[in-house]
């Protein structure tokens, strides 16, 4: 009887655990990226990256907040498509490494496009995109039409 109690306690561990891992391969699935090296760099780098979104609704209104460590403004883009905000950009390498013999390299560059949808149709009208100290703030207006446009990102 008792070896039949830690088979079932060793079971229900295992699930919670593969649940756990289920439930955070679901949720990064959604915010890993997909960098191109650029056809110039010499420099290697991961493929794939963590490029974290936070999307809020108000009432009037949508605000995205997404991390761009190590980027200029100058090298993001908006687009808006109907409800779906596309974020591209070229994150550049600074510098190449040539001291020591290994090198780990864990940062992504290249170029990349991450494509947020978001839960209603927003509108350029009033639209305001900020880039400071890396995060990339984004107050969108609600809409009943669908938009195309671009929105010009600003300084603080």
């Amino acid at each position: 009887m008792s070896q039949v109690k830690v088979e079932s306690a060793s079971q229900t561990t295992w699930e919670k655990l593969v649940e756990g891992w289920n439930a955070l391969r679901e949720k990064a699935a959604h915010a890993l990226t997909h960098f191109t090296p650029s056809e110039t760099s010499q420099e290697v780098s991961q493929r794939w990256a963590l490029v974290a979104a936070d999307i809020t609704e108000h009432k009037h209104s949508i605000s995205v907040e997404m991390e761009l460590p190590g980027m200029e403004k100058n090298d993001i883009t908006l687009n808006l498509r109907g409800n779906q905000l596309v974020i591209s950009g070229e994150k550049r390498s600074d510098s190449t490494r040539h001291e020591g013999t290994l090198v780990i390299t864990e940062r992504a560059f290249g170029s990349f496009k991450r494509v947020l949808s978001l839960p209603c149709n927003v509108s350029d009208q009033g639209a305001k995109a900020k880039y400071r100290k890396g995060v990339l703030k984004i107050t969108l207006s609600k809409s009943s039409k669908e938009n195309v446009s671009t929105i010009p990102i600003l300084d603080k």
